[in-house]
């Protein structure tokens, strides 16, 4: 069994995520005020130490564009856009950074199997030669958020540990019958639609397209006078072609033809015949000898053509080798094996969450045109076009420089918080302007040509909602827009947590 993604799970990606970040912060007054020997978690026998979580939440906390420690305020604005508290965010650490190491160790033991101590042991030693003595040692760790070695070496011993515990547990590849009849019931609606059986008449030099359409039009007189399908697509399909005796297609699923031979098909009941089908390189007749649906949406597998399991059958072996680790994991994080403490008082990361709440009484919002078209709302995709201003009349900005608007996920914190509140209620074919006070924007540090605690000024025109341009390009809509991947567990942390640029 191969690595696969799955093994890289939050534990060891976070470590090179804090290793990146490379500076420790930690408040000393704070850590003096709680008893950072307190248990935060325990998994099975195994206790979770509150020290582990609160050095692991100082890596998190440090802004990446400066390198120092965030005030309580763009802490709390991190989580918020998070969507997490101190206490969820607490919880997720503990689960996934330190009790998932704790269960993989447990459950190899249980299947006899020994862990890696020898190499674990080598690494860490030659880490600690390369860092120097104990008390870098010691600061190497918090800097990447373990307060001694303990938990540091169950990780690394459960990352070698994953490819022996998933190979032990899973020593076939044989599907149960519960995993066949749930992967079939899963995969149903994909493969819903007909089985059909053809004339198939190659366009060629030696059978251009006014012979292949006679052909055509033959096997429809053949079929009229009572010549059975099977037999007329014998006689008339061009030899050489990849066709079934009889003309047999298969299910529509599971075939690969032309568009116009689908819509033909679609048009067709069991047992009816379709007209002359001419596409690019063949002519068709077309017979429905089959259909498949779904009684009422709800899955029969007695009733699924036995061609249809076979196909998704075929697929479960690849399916499974990751998908039983993944379920694996799920199961580990929601274990009652981990049993979590309340979270004390006074700790360094916890944050009244009110102060993620904006002042929004000093953001100005003037609508020069009202919009028709559709509204803009939190969480959609919306194309813009903008020129920002400093409060001397400067354009320090437009969407000319980024191919003519600029795109985003409204209220997601990809921008300034004065755009994702300022653009809230907006329709498109609108047009407003935003003046932003500095917190609503790059406050006391600024950003490039923008200088400290500025107030902008944007002229903005909404052109489409989630691809939607409305009365404001005619109707057209954009395809195969980008939605945001759902925050699973297996996500770096640091990617999630540490903010990007914004405009």
């Amino acid at each position: 069994m191969q690595r696969k993604t799955w093994l890289y799970f939050v534990l060891v990606v976070a470590i090179a995520a804090a290793v990146g970040i490379g500076l420790y912060y930690y408040n000393q007054d704070k850590e003096n005020e709680i008893d950072m020997t307190a248990v935060a978690a325990t998994v099975d026998d195994v206790d979770v130490l509150e020290a582990d979580i609160t050095y692991f939440m100082a890596t998190l906390r440090v802004d990446s564009a400066t390198g120092e420690p965030m005030d309580d305020v763009a802490w709390a604005k991190l989580l918020k856009k998070s969507d997490h508290t101190p206490e969820s965010l607490r919880e997720y650490i503990i689960r996934n950074q330190f009790a998932v190491p704790i269960l993989i160790l447990k459950d190899a033991e249980a299947l006899g199997l020994e862990p890696a101590d020898d190499i674990i042991d080598a690494q860490i030693a030659e880490q600690r030669e390369a860092i120097g003595d104990d008390k870098a040692w010691a600061t190497f760790l918090q800097n990447m958020g373990f307060a001694d070695e303990a938990a540091y070496r169950r990780l690394l011993l459960a990352q070698e540990m994953v490819t022996p515990l998933m190979e032990a547990k899973y020593t076939s590849n044989e599907p149960t019958q519960a995993e066949i009849d749930e992967f079939l019931e899963s995969n149903a609606p994909y493969v819903t639609g007909k089985r059909s059986s053809a004339v198939v008449i190659l366009i060629s030099a030696e059978t251009p397209v006014e012979d292949a359409v006679l052909a055509g039009q033959t096997a429809l007189a053949l079929l009229e006078d009572g010549e059975d399908f099977a037999t007329v697509s014998d006689q008339l399909t061009s030899p050489g072609l990849p066709v079934e005796p009889g003309g047999d297609m298969g299910w529509e699923a599971l075939t690969s033809l032309p568009d116009e031979y689908y819509e033909a098909l679609a048009l067709l009941e069991v047992g009816e015949v379709s007209d002359v089908v001419q596409t690019e390189q063949y002519v068709f007749v077309i017979m429905c000898t089959d259909e498949y649906n779904l009684d009422d949406g709800k899955f029969d597998p007695e009733a699924m053509p036995s061609e249809l399991k076979e196909q998704i059958i075929a697929a479960l072996p690849d399916y499974l080798e990751s998908e039983r680790p993944n379920k694996y994991f799920e199961a580990l994080l929601e274990s009652d094996r981990i049993v979590i403490n309340p979270m004390p008082e006074g700790l360094p990361y916890d944050v009244d969450m009110a102060l993620a709440d904006p002042d929004l009484s000093k953001l100005v919002i003037t609508d020069d045109v009202l919009g028709t078209g559709p509204e803009a709302k939190e969480g959609d995709l919306v194309r813009v076009t903008y020129i920002g201003y400093l409060e001397d009349g400067t354009i320090f900005d437009a969407s000319e420089n980024h191919e003519g608007y600029y795109e985003f996920t409204l209220g997601a914190g990809n921008v300034i918080e004065g755009w994702d509140y300022g653009l809230l209620g907006m329709k498109v074919g609108g047009k407003r302007t935003l003046v932003i006070p500095p917190e609503l924007a790059y406050g006391e540090g600024g950003s490039g040509t923008i200088p400290p605690n500025a107030t902008l000024t944007f002229e903005i025109e909404l052109l489409a909602v989630n691809g939607d341009f409305g009365v404001a390009n005619n109707g057209d809509k954009t395809a195969d827009l980008p939605f945001l991947a759902p925050f699973v567990w297996q996500k770096p942390l640091s990617a999630t947590l540490i903010s990007t640029g914004k405009h």
